[in-house]
């Protein structure tokens, strides 16, 4: 039988991987390139020499259209017109073009979105071929910032979570097969959308990427370390919250201990922190899993965001003991006292902190725990089992 033709649709490049995005789409790659021919047609400025010699090991063709040049409409208008219509997927013509070219000369078995807010291209094509939306979020995420939010801004949250759940759940109920992150995030879509098949496959977890047992590091004593997009709102606030709320309280009883903040493009208010006593600003490193094996314990207080956060998936392997919040934990398999320990309000996060800074077997247990869900639990071969059954299942080959 002739393998499935399976076009995915990307607002960027799926590789080299630069945050979260670029990791779940290369791990839905692997799979999909393995059971079927895949076409990628991303917006991107042009093909790198790193992302075409990974494409050709997989077999994966890749063509890119030029991101358009800002449109002349008015930004007023734009947001006006996604208030009245409640709809925040993206257009632009020429894109649609493009991706229209490449749907008609591919005739692919399949589409996969990369992300929904490409929905809005693939309208007319859902009575000619399965189409297939990555969900790696919900509007939870924005409804969160509009619940933590003060003043004016929390007016514009509201209004950015209002199109953001009202996009979601008129669109959500076209599709036929919808992939999320998580148990969590199925059962919400569940709810939003019964008529749906409802995948959720995690973010995989490469088994050449474990790392194998390095004497060569020294474990820095009483450091305490953060990484993510530090642009990113969640990531931001989880930074200064910690910062500003838990790290005093922890400094009070492990005076030596120290805050290192590690992540590309970091904002203002996280630069601000810099000449804070014992807070590091370290921004982007080349090596990131040498900063994460640096550190005594990995701490994540997150308040804000959705879906899983797949900044832990960079920490699962390295066997680190890690703290986190209800938020920071969703969707996971993470249970406290058995592979993390989950604190939400800050005199209990900082507790937590103090007590693995003080107790050596206990980071250890941790984070042999945390290890085995990259070996078990969110091993790639498991997502690739899960994509080549879906795969089979819409285009019944």
């Amino acid at each position: 039988m002739n393998r499935p033709k399976v076009l995915m649709l990307s607002p960027d490049l799926p590789f080299p991987i630069r945050a979260g995005g670029q990791m779940r789409a290369a791990s839905l790659c692997l799979p999909l390139a393995g059971c079927c021919d895949l076409h990628i047609a991303c917006i991107a400025a042009g093909i790198p020499t790193a992302t075409r010699n990974w494409a050709n090991n997989l077999g994966i063709i890749i063509e890119h259209f030029p991101a358009p040049a800002s449109d002349a409409t008015p930004a007023w208008y734009r947001h006006a017109r996604s208030i009245v219509t409640r709809n925040n997927l993206r257009y632009d013509r020429r894109e649609q073009i493009f991706f229209n070219t490449v749907f008609c000369r591919i005739k692919p078995d399949m589409v996969w979105l990369e992300t929904p807010y490409l929905l809005r291209y693939v309208l007319a094509w859902l009575d000619k071929t399965p189409v297939v939306v990555d969900y790696w979020g919900t509007s939870e995420g924005a409804r969160r910032l509009f619940v933590h939010s003060r003043g004016l801004k929390k007016v514009k949250e509201w209004i950015t979570w209002w199109i953001a759940s009202g996009s979601e759940r008129r669109h959500a109920r076209l599709l036929h097969d919808l992939v999320c992150v998580s148990e969590l995030d199925a059962q919400y879509f569940r709810s939003i959308a019964p008529q749906c098949r409802i995948w959720p496959i995690p973010i995989g977890i490469q088994g050449k990427t474990l790392p194998p047992p390095d004497d060569t590091y020294r474990e820095e004593s009483w450091t305490m370390i953060m990484t993510g997009d530090l642009s990113y709102e969640p990531n931001i606030d989880a930074a200064r919250y910690f910062a500003e709320r838990i790290f005093p309280r922890v400094r009070e009883e492990v005076p030596e201990a120290v805050f290192r903040v590690v992540g590309r493009n970091p904002s203002q208010p996280i630069l601000a922190l810099k000449g804070t006593a014992g807070i590091e600003v370290v921004g982007f490193v080349p090596d990131l899993a040498k900063e994460i094996r640096r550190c005594t314990i990995y701490v994540l207080p997150m308040r804000l965001g959705s879906g899983i956060r797949s900044k832990l998936f960079d920490v699962f392997p390295l066997g680190k003991a890690i703290v986190t919040t209800s938020v920071g934990a969703e969707g996971l398999e993470l249970k406290h006292g058995e592979n993390c320990l989950i604190a939400d309000g800050e005199a209990d996060f900082a507790r937590c902190c103090i007590q693995l800074l003080n107790d050596g077997a206990q980071r250890v247990k941790l984070g042999i725990e945390a290890r085995r869900l990259a070996t078990d639990v969110y091993h790639q071969g498991k997502i690739d089992a899960a994509v080549r059954e879906l795969v089979a299942t819409v285009t019944g080959r």
